[in-house]
């Protein structure tokens, strides 16, 4: 190299904050954990960006950084999942409580809104959060005080994760001082269920989720979406209320079945050489269980050695759906309900399959039938929101709520081999979009944006 040749330093990292709060708190791992799970794994890849998972510490009202368990539930493979299956049994009356647990639940909730409502007129709120946040960081959060980060002018705050649940931040006092300090702010927007249909939901997480979707439209500087449709949905609701957000993204979610790391689980023992209908997703009002139920009931006069695997954990607003699901009469023979399942477990239950069912009314994508289709395996799904497009022509869609349709076509599924073997032989040809691939469309985003 000549002596006056001039040397380039690197490039500056792009340092992006992710919001992983809700993710690493809970127990499961359902479609939006899993997704944050591969997001924060693949862009920590990419040589572009300097990725630094964050929690909301409430205590110093600001963002600490990661323990080194939380890291490990964090990583996107099976430890951060429960190891096994855990079938419910009909007979231990765990059901039952749940289900009253959950009539009572809104109950509850409104006695606690209505005393924050009395707490906050009478101006002793704020008085008591401070003496609680002064009280949590000499005792239960002395040891991650210290772990406190500061986001910089020029990162980026990703909110990739389930921040509506996180009550105790307004969203939008949160965007205005990080963006006041110079940091920019991107957002995923996965679904607009809650404003679309609440009537499937607590009316609390309705007027959370509006706050939040409200300061993402105000404040993002950069959008993505996980299909057109939500994108579109986003666009038009914002519009709505006078807001004018940037232009969504849209970027593919990955299915690939490398994405299931660990152990290789094995299938459980009620299972093996059975042939099983798989449904995946949370015992919700929006997912239809209602109307599976119902076609399963009727497959089963015809063939009686028919199972339905039902994988998810219970949800809100369902409690006939819960009892329904406790009580039956073929729970533990021919029904099968597994309330969580690591993501080795839930790869094995792909892959032996019979058929899955996507049953949704509605989705903001559909990450169940790109799942199924990366191991092979034929789907039946409704046609609501964005389902025809995650599954494409692949996929045999039916009516939501169209039983008879819903009969005909698993029934086909269970009995007819040749017709299996046709399907899965159609889908050798599917080409699988990759988490890698995910992570690239991201990051791209990020650094065209902010880089």
């Amino acid at each position: 190299m000549p002596a006056d040749a001039e040397v380039r330093p690197p490039p500056a990292l792009l340092v992006v904050h992710v919001d992983v709060t809700d993710t690493v708190a809970t127990h499961w791992r359902a479609g939006i954990q899993r997704v944050v799970a591969q997001l924060v794994a693949r862009l920590g890849e990419d040589p572009r960006l300097r990725v630094v998972p964050v929690v909301w510490l409430e205590s110093v009202r600001g963002f600490r950084s990661l323990t080194d368990d939380e890291v490990l539930r964090l990583a996107p493979r099976a430890a951060g999942a429960p190891p096994a299956p855990t079938p419910v049994d009909a007979g231990a009356g765990a059901g039952g409580v749940r289900v009253a647990l959950a009539r009572c639940r809104p109950l509850l909730g409104r006695v606690r809104r209505a005393l924050v409502a009395v707490l906050v007129a009478t101006r002793v709120e704020p008085q008591l959060r401070r003496a609680r946040r002064w009280v949590l960081r000499r005792t239960r959060d002395r040891a991650l005080v210290p772990l406190r980060v500061e986001l910089a002018p020029g990162s980026v705050l990703f909110d990739l994760d389930t921040v509506w649940n996180n009550t105790w931040i307004d969203r939008d006092d949160l965007y205005r001082a990080v963006r006041g300090a110079g940091v920019h702010v991107a957002v995923l927007v996965y679904d607009l269920l809650p404003q679309q249909h609440p009537e499937w939901f607590e009316p609390s997480l309705v007027r959370v989720s509006d706050r939040t979707v409200a300061a993402q439209a105000r404040h993002a500087d950069a959008v993505l979406a996980i299909s057109a449709h939500t994108a579109r949905s986003f666009t038009e609701w914002a519009a709505a209320k006078g807001l004018g957000p940037p232009e969504p993204r849209v970027i593919a979610l990955g299915a690939d079945a490398a994405a299931h790391t660990g152990p290789r689980a094995a299938l459980p023992d009620e299972l093996v050489g059975e042939r099983y209908v798989l449904a995946v997703g949370t015992v919700e009002p929006r997912k239809n269980h209602a109307t599976l139920l119902d076609a399963f009931e009727r497959v089963l006069l015809d063939d009686p050695d028919a199972h339905l695997v039902v994988v998810g954990r219970p949800g809100w607003h369902n409690e006939e759906v819960l009892a329904r699901l406790d009580g039956h009469r073929e729970l533990g023979r021919r029904l099968h309900w597994y309330r969580s399942a690591g993501d080795d477990l839930l790869a094995v239950l792909y892959a032996h399959a019979r058929v899955v069912a996507v049953a949704s009314v509605t989705e903001g994508y559909g990450l169940p039938v790109i799942e199924a289709l990366s191991h092979g395996v034929p789907v039946v799904s409704s046609d609501g929101g964005a389902l025809r497009e995650a599954g494409g022509t692949l996929v045999e869609h039916v009516g939501a709520r169209d039983v008879p349709a819903w009969v005909e076509a698993l029934g086909r599924h269970l009995s007819d081999d040749e017709l299996v073997a046709a399907r899965r032989a159609d889908l050798e040809r599917y080409d699988a979009p990759l988490w890698s691939d995910t992570g690239a469309q991201v990051a791209d985003a990020l650094v065209e944006e902010f880089g």
